[in-house]
């Protein structure tokens, strides 16, 4: 046998080995608490290569013979020489794959920043050729999304859905009622007891396309836009604690105020990024808008500390943007794509911005084109990003970079070409929903064990067919996504409506 193949067979046994060890090691310490996730990170992450080895059917044409790398009926890992006949076994990694009596899990859904299973990577720096995955796109399991109970909320669009690990936190938003309305409300809904109940006034106006984060202990709301008409933004903030029912209060921010920004919580720090810059608040009879104090501003980024209450102005990095996609990737932050707010040209370039040195660093080149309004998503080891549009239209392809390793590697495209839709992940699914569709769907799931598209059954509500639906928040719950609210356009003279209903797809089953 090759040596290179010897090699190979060996990491394999040594990967299983590793999994079941690690396995062994922290069951009895390791709990799925938000306030110890690096041990769980380390099993999952063991676990995850153990998976890549076994689930992999990864054919090897060498001179003098053909070798496959498989899974035997046994369980046990096997590389056969089609020369020498011979095989290397590993005990079997059936239970460093499942495990489920292994680790302590809270019985409570509880938001998950697990590391996901994913299927052995390819690095690629150049577009390279694939296939959609249109044919795979079967519908999934016994997946069912199910109504929610009824909210104490009118219908919306643009609101932010923040889960705690108890409870769904719906905040803000915007409907038309003879004309626009920004919502200050907000509700909690509890997916166990399929219950509600109404937060107290928040102390701020009503607004949309705010930032809104889960600090561990309370939802951090900043920021957004809080008359429609004239894209008037705001700066200011609060903070709602839960085990308080009470919102606090934060600093303003320093700089120009700025809308369509991105932010994230990297554990320790909101970080804000993009934008540009907000009109003025409307004249004084209330027909016009004022123009922008200054429309040129620069907008650097921002960090927000909740222990301190204090900003900071971080590192200027890359050129200012907007439609970009931030993500929080184990304590770095990574910035892909989006518009430039100097040129209005399409960008493709990536940056990760660490908070630690307060430097920014540009990513290798990737296989995707320029494109806005993509999603992008932190699946655990790797940056995920698919879809959005560029000047010719819809996209649906998508790629992926691991951090570790600089590389980028092309994942199956999604099976229609989507753009402005909503996206989230659990320890095993990404789920995309809603957005400007080329066909008619409700949503798509992308299974990071096997890199493989599904369709999932029709969402009750709001209902996405036929339409174009936007700006309904999707929230993971660790076990499941929920949705609630969002606007959709339909009909040839794209009529809209908002909505007030929600669903929830459970995954623990």
């Amino acid at each position: 046998m090759d040596d290179r193949l010897r090699a190979i067979a060996h990491a394999a046994r040594a990967e299983a080995e590793a999994a079941i060890d690690v396995d062994d090691e922290f069951a009895a310490t390791i709990r799925r608490t938000p306030t110890n996730f690096e041990p769980r990170r380390a099993l999952d992450r063991q676990r995850r290569r153990a998976i890549a080895w076994v689930a992999a059917a990864a054919v090897v044409l060498i001179a003098g013979g053909l070798v496959v790398l498989r899974s035997g009926d046994d369980n046990t890992l096997q590389t056969v020489d089609t020369e020498t006949t011979t095989a290397i076994t590993s005990p079997s990694v059936s239970s460093a794959i499942e495990a489920p009596g292994t680790v302590e899990v809270s019985t409570t859904l509880e938001s998950s920043p697990l590391t996901p299973t994913s299927t052995p990577r390819t690095a690629t720096t150049a577009p390279t050729t694939t296939s959609p995955a249109t044919s795979a796109l079967e519908p999934v399991g016994e997946m069912a999304w199910r109504p929610v109970s009824t909210s104490p909320l009118s219908e919306r669009s643009d609101h932010s859905l923040v889960w705690t690990g108890d409870e769904l936190l719906v905040w803000g938003g915007v409907a038309s009622v003879d004309g626009f309305v920004e919502f200050a409300d907000g509700a909690a809904y509890d997916p166990v007891s399929d219950t509600w109940r109404e937060l107290p006034d928040a102390g701020i106006a009503g607004r949309l396309g705010h930032s809104a984060v889960w600090t561990g202990d309370a939802m951090l709301v900043w920021g957004g836009v809080t008359d429609f008409g004239c894209n008037t933004g705001t700066s200011d903030g609060v903070f709602y604690e839960p085990a308080t029912d009470s919102w606090l209060p934060i600093s303003p921010a320093p700089g120009p105020v700025r809308t369509a920004h991105s932010s994230v919580w990297t554990g320790d720090e909101m970080i804000v990024w993009g934008g540009f810059p907000t009109l003025g608040a409307r004249t004084s009879d209330g027909r016009f808008c004022d123009a922008p104090p200054d429309p040129n501003a620069e907008l650097p980024g921002l960090a927000y500390n909740p222990l301190t209450d204090s900003w900071r102005i971080i590192a200027a990095g890359p050129e200012p943007r907007i439609s970009s996609t931030l993500v929080a990737a184990d304590g770095k932050v990574l910035l892909w794509g989006g518009i430039s707010a100097e040129s209005d040209d399409w960008l493709a370039d990536g940056w990760s911005y660490d908070p630690a040195t307060d430097q920014w660093s540009e990513l290798p080149i990737g296989p995707l084109s320029p494109r806005m309004s993509h999603i992008a998503v932190w699946a655990g080891d790797e940056m995920i990003v698919a879809g959005g549009q560029d000047r010719d239209g819809l996209l649906s392809d998508g790629a992926a970079f691991d951090p570790e390793t600089g590389r980028w590697r092309p994942i199956p495209d999604l099976p229609a070409e989507i753009a402005d839709a909503e996206a989230a992940t659990t320890d095993r699914y990404l789920l995309v929903l809603g957005g400007c569709c080329s066909q008619d769907a409700d949503a798509f799931t992308l299974d990071l064990l096997t890199d493989t598209w599904a369709s999932l059954p029709l969402i009750p509500s709001p209902p996405c067919r036929e339409s174009c639906s936007r700006n309904a928040p999707v929230a993971s719950l660790g076990d499941g996504f929920v949705t609630w609210g969002g606007m959709t356009e339909s009909g040839p003279e794209a009529d809209t409506q908002w909505w007030a209903e929600g669903s929830l797809l459970d995954l623990s089953k």
